[in-house]
C-alpha cells in the first residue's frame, strides 16, 4: 500500500479543482480495491466420512440426523435429493455429479434473480495438476423466497425458491461441505 499528498492548496480558486479532486479520488479508490479482492474461500479435505452420513461425489455434505437422502442416477450422471418438510409442502437440497451434468457455473435463470453473496472457492487437491475451483453464489426470487448454488464443473448441489426456514436447513448442510480428492 501507499500513499503520496497532493496539495490543491494553489487550485482552490480553480474550476478544475472539483475535477482533479475527484479524478484523484477515483484513482485511490480503483487501486486500493484491487490489492483488497476476496480470496477464494479454500475447501477444506473430507476425513473420517465413515462416520457421518453423507451425499455427493467430491462435494462431500454432511446430512443431519433424521433427514432421508434419495438418489437417483443412469449411465453419465446421479443424483441426490436432500428434504425439508415446511408448512405443508416438500423443499429439496438437490446434487448432481457427472462427466457431463453440469458446467459449474450458476444457472442463467437464477442469475436473473437478486444476487445476495457470490464466492470462488477452491480445493488443492494434490493428485491434480492444478487447484479445483468453483462458485457458491446465492440469492432471493422476485417472490422473496431463497435459492443457493454451489459448484463445480461436473458436480453442482443447489436449492432454489425455498423460503427462509427451508434455506436456512439446506445453508447449514451446504456449509458443511468438504472435498473428497480422487
Amino acid at each position: 500500500m501507499f500513499f503520496f499528498r497532493y496539495s490543491f492548496s494553489s487550485q482552490i480558486n480553480s474550476p478544475r479543482s472539483g475535477v482533479a479532486s475527484a479524478f484523484l479520488l477515483i484513482i485511490v479508490v480503483l487501486l486500493c480495491s484491487a490489492s483488497f479482492r476476496a480470496q477464494p474461500t479454500r475447501l477444506p479435505q473430507c476425513k473420517d466420512l465413515n462416520r457421518a452420513k453423507t451425499a455427493g461425489e467430491r462435494l462431500i455434505l454432511t446430512v443431519p440426523g433424521g433427514s432421508k437422502v434419495k438418489a437417483r442416477s443412469d449411465a453419465d450422471y446421479s443424483a441426490y435429493f436432500i428434504k425439508f418438510k415446511s408448512g405443508g409442502k416438500d423443499y429439496f437440497l438437490t446434487g448432481i455429479f457427472g462427466p457431463t451434468a453440469t458446467s459449474g457455473t450458476v444457472p442463467k435463470s437464477l442469475l436473473e434473480q437478486t444476487i445476495l453473496t457470490k464466492k470462488q472457492w477452491s480445493f488443492a487437491d494434490p493428485n491434480a495438476s492444478s487447484d479445483v475451483t468453483g462458485t457458491d453464489t446465492s440469492g432471493r426470487h422476485l417472490n422473496g423466497n431463497y435459492w443457493r448454488y454451489l459448484g463445480t464443473p461436473g458436480e453442482a448441489v443447489s436449492y432454489s425458491d425455498v423460503p427462509q426456514e427451508a434455506a436456512a436447513f439446506f445453508d447449514k448442510i451446504l456449509d458443511s461441505v468438504c472435498y473428497k480428492a480422487w
